[in-house]
């Protein structure tokens, strides 16, 4: 391989020497046809049958116990390494990493030991069945599959941060994927890079990188002390790509991956996929799970994977394949019939068998056509309802808000269909919902916040919408009900409490913003609606908040005579007051200058 070679997959440009692509972390070449480990006895155990892959620093094979016949995979560390204390001690780390991850999808650990030449070996489960990357080399997967996949995935990895085990370098070439009668089920590989919270110190030099570009958070990239939102980061960018069948970050360049991993937020799915039907709270999901600043990601990699699993129900059931064995050909299935006392019982004419199995025929139609239109009614009724959810969805993400939680999600069809068209702006449709305000929490929010768009000063959220936990929108509209009534404590414990249950919601936080304007806390409140901007630069509420603190520093400079000061800020000010304008605030009207 010359120097000059790139990596067929990503394109970063390869080193001679490399094994393994520093960009994406796939194998670059396979082993040698001829490979003369094959066949030989490790630890007096393991027979190695042939080369499955290498990587940067070890090799994989499959090995058959001997005696017993079972199939492992076994990863040696190359011989070169086994004399650095470092890299000995993360191979062991991956070992240890195995052991305490016992779970349905993460590769089980059988030994860990040196073979006859002193080397280092890890013997594991062999799964068969191909990597998430090489599924993905055909194409993107069907939203369903999609969802599963990673919400398994979430399953493990959430095992593992209870155990305090991080990954830090989850991928695609890390997922193994078998086929089975229900679908994918996925396992997850390669613990090499984990980070054990136990005591045992850094596996990683202060500063130092460590993972694979196209998959690192940011704060993997700057070198800082990392937790197990990384590994939340990582499986938002995954997901991203099961979805689209295309990284959201794509350079030839290590160094632009990792510019792009600091600067770039992950598309939108509307703009990277527009034609993908899925219900628009998975890309909300996605955003939330690969904000830049970890703060702003979920707190759990449970809050993600419930994200999703909300977004999964509301695909509605999956398609069933029937196991039943065919029909006898011969005829119906007839019910069976108590049996007449022996005492009366008689052979039935020819004549009155053909009348019974006339009368059997046609009770079986009509039981079969009325579970049929049953099952078609239900159906039908499901479809409907999914649709009205997935409009009320789509309400929500228009005004940048979370979809209301699962366990406060209406059933009833009619008031769906309600909720729905009161959505959009229907106000027939709203008068019925408010009829329910006060036993829905969907209905509660809807006329809380009509009210509130109209102007109404003097109102409140409905009990029902805040008795429903998580409802993160509803939090949001209680804390700006109580920052009008000038209740700063209520309404900072909502505004928290709206970030704690999604903490991407960027409304709350500038709101946050505005409540430490109030209170004179102007530093506070320009880190915020910084972040703000930062993450949504169309926030016209954002930007007239800041033209509000600019115009105060504005009148501070001017008190203490610094005119020039003073004149920089008033210029600031107004810029932000008329992008405020251009992107809808008429608050602005007044104050923006041209």
């Amino acid at each position: 391989m010359t120097p000059s070679a790139r990596c067929q997959h990503c394109g970063v440009e390869l080193s001679g020497t490399a094994a393994s692509c520093p960009g994406c972390g796939r194998v670059l070449a396979d082993s040698p046809t001829t490979d003369s480990l094959v066949g030989r006895l490790v630890a007096g155990k393991y027979r190695l049958l042939r080369r499955l892959g290498q990587g940067g620093m070890g090799v994989v094979y499959l090995a058959e116990h001997a005696g017993v016949g079972q199939k492992v995979a076994i990863k040696f560390l190359h011989p070169t390494f086994s004399a650095d204390p470092e890299i000995s001690r993360r191979f062991h780390n991956e070992a240890r990493s195995y052991a305490r991850v016992v779970h349905p999808h993460a590769i089980q650990l059988h030994d860990f030991g040196q073979d006859e030449q002193g080397g280092l070996f890890i013997s594991m489960e062999y799964v068969e069945g191909s990597d998430l990357r090489r599924v993905l080399s055909q194409g993107p997967l069907p939203p369903r599959e999609a969802l599963d996949i990673v919400l398994q995935v979430a399953d493990v990895l959430s095992a593992a941060h209870a155990s305090g085990i991080v990954h830090r370098d989850l991928k695609p070439e890390n997922i193994m994927l078998a086929r089975e009668i229900r679908g994918w089920h996925a396992k997850v590989l390669d613990f090499g890079l984990a980070q054990l919270a136990d005591g045992g110190g850094r596996l990683t030099t202060p500063g130092a990188v460590s993972g694979t570009p196209r998959y690192m958070a940011p704060e993997q990239v700057e070198g800082q002390p990392l937790d197990h939102r990384v590994d939340i980061y990582a499986l938002g960018l995954v997901l991203f790509e099961a979805l689209t069948g295309k990284s959201p970050f794509d350079s030839q360049s290590i160094s632009e991956l990792m510019r792009l991993q600091l600067s770039v937020p992950v598309p939108r799915l509307s703009q990277a996929a527009p034609h993908l039907a899925i219900d628009p709270s998975v890309d909300l999901a996605i955003q939330t799970a690969t904000a830049k600043r970890r703060e702003e990601r979920f707190a759990r990699m449970a809050d993600f994977a419930q994200a999703l699993s909300s977004a999964l129900a509301r695909l509605g059931p999956a398609p069933v394949t029937s196991s039943m064995p065919a029909e006898d050909e011969s005829g119906p299935t007839l019910a069976r019939i108590a049996p007449t006392p022996r005492s009366q019982a008689s052979a039935p004419s020819p004549k009155n068998a053909t009348r019974a199995w006339a009368l059997a025929a046609a009770l079986g139609v009509l039981v079969s056509a009325g579970a049929f239109w049953a099952w078609r009614s239900s159906a039908t009724e499901r479809a409907a309802a999914d649709r009205h959810r997935r409009e009320i969805d789509e309400a929500f993400v228009l005004r940048r808000e979370p979809p209301p939680p699962a366990n406060c999600r209406e059933k009833s069809l009619e008031l769906l269909k309600n909720l729905a068209a009161a959505s959009r702006g229907d106000a027939s449709a709203l008068e019925a919902v408010r009829a329910h305000e006060g036993d829905s929490a969907e209905a509660a929010y809807l006329v809380s916040r009509a009210a509130f768009d109209k102007g109404a000063r003097e109102g409140h959220v409905g009990s029902a919408a805040l008795a429903c936990s998580g409802f993160a929108a509803a939090e949001n509209l209680a804390g700006n009900y109580a920052l009008l009534h000038g209740a700063l404590e209520e309404a900072e414990k909502r505004y928290q409490a709206a970030l704690a249950d999604a903490p991407g919601f960027l409304s709350p936080k500038s709101n946050l913003a505005l409540l430490r304007f109030q209170q004179g806390r102007d530093e506070e409140a320009f880190a915020l609606i910084r972040q703000v901007l930062a993450a949504q630069p169309d926030d016209p509420k954002a930007h007239f908040t800041l033209g509000m603190l600019h115009e105060r520093m504005a009148a501070t400079e001017a008190r203490r005579g610094s005119s020039e000061a003073a004149s920089r800020e008033a210029e600031a000010a107004n810029a932000a007051f008329c992008r405020a304008l251009d992107l809808g605030d008429a608050r602005a009207r007044g104050r923006c200058r041209r």
